[in-house]
């Protein structure tokens, strides 16, 4: 595999690293693996792939990235890189060579694998460039897994793809040709708030929420903080620096995969800017939510925005919320466009949006960290539930109070809801009643018999009287400084979860 240097050490993987090793050591069933990796460009895929070839010295391998190029130039740089790794051939012998379509070129590397009995690993990056170049590429790779490579149980085949609206129509759609062909398929998600503890140990935990707002936990982004003590000047090496892909990723995220740019871009603003519920949407944007459902219904597939609903939830859909699926996307819509229209400098259009983002920190950004606590509490079994729903709590159908932390155990008929508090001074003991009083008027505790309890979060300390207050009343407060050691303490739990699996007892 081509050496990529990077900046930042390897840190979090820690599930994907164990499903690839568990798939290169006994691929499906013991039979050939075929896996699916995609995610956004720059979230890390060649980063663990890497991490994968190191971990379990995997010397035989072949590795293969699309070059830019037509069709032809692909074909004809896969075939050489075929035969350069073929023991049998070793390097073609005409510089020119090709095969002369992508069936003969996977017929060949399957005859490669036959002749062996030790396990072959092929990796083809750069899936959904190939796709854009080459009509009907997919169709030769479901051919060839359907009748040649499917049958060679040594083989562990990983196809990587970067763009998401083409992994979708070629592999993940119903018609698409490679429909249900792969064994495994994982979506390289971007990186968690818990590893910017490993990342930046030196940055205070305001700085590593600013920083996990703005690159949303994408690898590629998180280096230009790593040398660069100065927040500003960070987001203006981020989005500004000649080798920074930031503004040209975002163009193509916001741009190319929109079908319909124009309302496409008027609903991602609408999302970004708090327009989430359908009639605000709707009026936001000038169109009925009727009409919109399917363009939000495709900007979901492309990993743009995200369904939300109330923890208690079980009604219409109209009481869905819609936001932005990641943190970067909402700082870029949020903070860096409108900075960009004052066309100012590149370091004080930094400067502008890094202010903006730093205001609103207390909003998303902080509610997020607090949902993420309270699934790390239970984790560790310390927040005396089981959850199985976090997120927010509202009633579109009747006049109840929102909390905008919530959690939900239906089983034992138990929530719990609070809010977060990032101003200092913000947190009174009359403010700890009214929220005590509003939690009781939910229509779960009215009329339901769920039992209600309260959770507040705050960056600073907890004054005396407030401490007090909510001690008498079994009110449970969390300081930010508290966050950090349970995300490490439930990130252990996890690993050793996944490392001590427990059989499932059934009684019958």
């Amino acid at each position: 595999m081509t050496e990529t240097t990077f900046t930042l050490p390897f840190a979090g993987r820690y599930q994907e690293q164990r499903l690839l090793a568990e798939f290169y050591e006994d691929g499906w069933h013991r039979g050939a693996g075929f896996l699916i990796l995609y995610g956004r460009k720059g979230v890390g895929k060649t980063r663990l792939l890497q991490q994968l070839l190191q971990e379990q010295s995997i010397a035989d391998y072949f590795y293969w990235q699309a070059p830019l190029g037509d069709a032809a130039t692909q074909l004809r740089d896969f075939s050489q890189a075929l035969l350069r790794y073929d023991p049998k051939r070793g390097a073609p012998s005409a510089p020119d060579f090709s095969f002369y379509n992508w069936r003969e070129a996977l017929d060949y590397m399957a005859q490669i694998v036959e002749r062996s009995d030790e396990i072959k690993l092929f990796i083809l990056e750069g899936f959904t460039d190939l796709c854009h170049q080459s009509m009907g590429l997919s169709s030769y790779f479901q051919h060839a897994w359907d009748h040649l490579l499917q049958r060679t149980p040594n083989l562990r085949l990983i196809i990587v793809g970067s763009h998401v609206g083409t992994m979708i129509r070629e592999v993940f759609a119903y018609s698409a040709p490679l429909y249900c062909r792969a064994n495994a398929n994982l979506y390289l998600h971007p990186l968690r708030y818990t590893d910017l503890l490993d990342l930046f140990p030196d940055r205070t935990p305001e700085e590593r929420l600013a920083i996990f707002a703005i690159t949303g936990g994408i690898p590629a982004y998180l280096t230009y903080f790593a040398h660069t003590p100065d927040m500003g000047a960070a987001v203006a090496r981020l989005c500004f620096a000649p080798d920074s892909p930031y503004l040209s990723d975002m163009a193509t995220i916001f741009d190319e995969r929109l079908e319909e740019p124009e309302l496409d871009r008027a609903i991602l603003t609408a999302v970004a800017n708090g327009s989430g519920d359908p009639d605000s949407l709707s009026q936001q944007v000038g169109v009925p939510f009727a009409d919109l459902e399917r363009r939000l219904f495709f900007l979901g597939l492309m990993k743009l925005i995200e369904e939300r609903h109330s923890v208690h939830d079980e009604g219409p859909r109209r009481r869905i919320r819609y936001a932005l699926s990641e943190p970067a996307f909402s700082f870029y819509c949020q903070h860096l466009e409108p900075a960009l229209r004052e066309q100012a400098s590149p370091t004080e259009t930094a400067v502008s949006a890094y202010a903006s983002l730093h205001a609103s920190l207390g909003g998303e950004p902080f509610l997020a960290l607090c949902q993420e606590w309270i699934w790390a509490a239970a984790r560790t079994k310390q927040l005396g539930m089981l959850p199985n729903r976090v997120g927010a709590y509202w009633d579109d159908l009747a006049p109840a109070p929102e909390f905008p932390i919530a959690v939900a155990d239906s089983w034992e008929k138990e929530t719990l809801v609070g809010k977060a508090f990032w101003e200092d001074g913000r947190l009174t003991t009359a403010v700890l009643e009214e929220i005590v009083h509003n939690s009781q008027q939910l229509s779960q505790v009215q009329t339901g018999g769920w039992a209600v309890k309260q959770i507040i979060f705050s960056r600073q300390p907890f004054t005396e009287d407030v401490q007090t207050w909510a001690a008498t009343r079994g009110v449970r407060l969390v300081t930010l400084a508290e966050m950090e050691p349970m995300f490490l303490k439930a990130r252990r739990q996890r690993r050793w979860e996944l490392d001590n699996p427990q059989p499932i007892e059934i009684e019958f």
